[in-house]
Formats: C-alpha cells, sequence, structure tokens
C-alpha cells in the first residue's frame, strides 16, 4: 500500500530576511509620503515607486489601505529609542540622545505630527512615556510634593517631545546643538526646584524629630 505524500515545509532565512527588508522599505517610503504630502494624498502607487516596488508587492505584503496603515504603528514602536535616564538628574543629559533619535526619524516624527495617521502613532508613543514617568514617580518624587512633582514631569514631557523639537528646529530656527541646550538648561532648572523641595522636606523631618 503506498504511503501518502507528505508536502514539507521549505524554511528558508534569506527570504524571510528579503520579505522583512521589503516590508520596511514600504512602510519608510509610506512615512515619507505622508509627512511630505499628508494622509488625505495618500496613494499606493506613490508609496510603491518611492520604496522601488510594484503595487503588486505593496498589496501582497499589506493587502489593503487598512492593513498598510495599521503596520505603520508596529514599525514605529519597533525603532531602537534611546536608553531611558536612570535617574532624575540624568534627565536633562536626555535630551541630547532623543533629540537626536527624532533626526534619524525625521520622516516618521514629520508623520506623528501632521496626520490623522500620525495622531495616532503619537499617541501610542506618548502613552508611553508617561508610562515611565509614572513608573520613575516612585523612586523619583519621593519627598517631592505632589502638585510640583506633576508639575515637573508634565513640562518635562513638553519640552522632551517631538512637537517641541519641530517647533525649535522649523519655526524658531534652532540648531540641533542649540535645541538640545535650551532643553537641558529648562529641564535642569525644573530639577533644581525638586531636589531643592525635597532638601526642605528632609529638613523638615529632622526639625521634627531632633
Amino acid at each position: 500500500m503506498a504511503q501518502a505524500s507528505t508536502k514539507r515545509s521549505y524554511h528558508s532565512p534569506l527570504r524571510e530576511a528579503q520579505t522583512e527588508s521589503t516590508r520596511e522599505r514600504i512602510l519608510q517610503a509610506l512615512a515619507e509620503q505622508v509627512a511630505e504630502e499628508g494622509i488625505a494624498d495618500f496613494a499606493v502607487a506613490g508609496v510603491a515607486e518611492r520604496a522601488g516596488v510594484s503595487e503588486r508587492t505593496v498589496y501582497r505584503h499589506f493587502p489593503s489601505r487598512g492593513d498598510l496603515i495599521a503596520a505603520v504603528d508596529e514599525y514605529w514602536q519597533r525603532a531602537p529609542r534611546p536608553p531611558a535616564p536612570g535617574s532624575l538628574g540624568e534627565l536633562p543629559d536626555f535630551a541630547g540622545p532623543l533629540f537626536e533619535f527624532f533626526e534619524r526619524n525625521e520622516a516618521w516624527v514629520q508623520t506623528a505630527n501632521s496626520s490623522r495617521l500620525g495622531k495616532q502613532v503619537h499617541h501610542v508613543d506618548r502613552e508611553r512615556r508617561w508610562q515611565f514617568f509614572q513608573s520613575q514617580a516612585g523612586d523619583w518624587a519621593e519627598g517631592v510634593p505632589e502638585e510640583l512633582w506633576r508639575r515637573c514631569s508634565v513640562a518635562s514631557r513638553v519640552l522632551m517631545s517631538s512637537p517641541a523639537w519641530l517647533l525649535m528646529r522649523d519655526d524658531l530656527g534652532l540648531s540641533h546643538e542649540q535645541a538640545t541646550d535650551a532643553v537641558q538648561w529648562a529641564v535642569g532648572v525644573l530639577i533644581e526646584q525638586v531636589e531643592r523641595a525635597r532638601t526642605e522636606e528632609t529638613r523638615g523631618d529632622r526639625e521634627e524629630t531632633s
């Protein structure tokens, strides 16, 4: 009795790498087109031309416009970000690598601040940064009045954001170094206020127990 033949699956690391590379080129092309022309003028044909592939290839990876747009968030979230500061005192210096990250991903930053698609992507990134501040609050905010910590965290988030970076670069004409220096100074002033409040709180506790 003849045995039924079974079809073997073939795993090709090279083919998978080529597929992923093509996906990334398509998504990068989408970000560039949206950044330049806006989401209203987004066309698959234009994305395909920028990516150097056929429209058929785009649709093979992303069967619909919705699938293509949904993949943008996933791609953006996988972009390697600079390591988060480990202490409150390291926060001002974080502006440098953060702004460098924005520069390296300019098309994505433009997209995140100029379209409906970008607002969705930017919202996810903004929530991640806020969760980071909240997770650190227990250690960083110890001994600091709650209202002062709230003002510091909110102001720091605004200053160290992609909209602030775009404003300083495009509207105010600041260079990368000037924008970084300005934010480092401003966040440093905020931290001085926090540290002063922490010191005064500690001194007050000592006086009460003495």
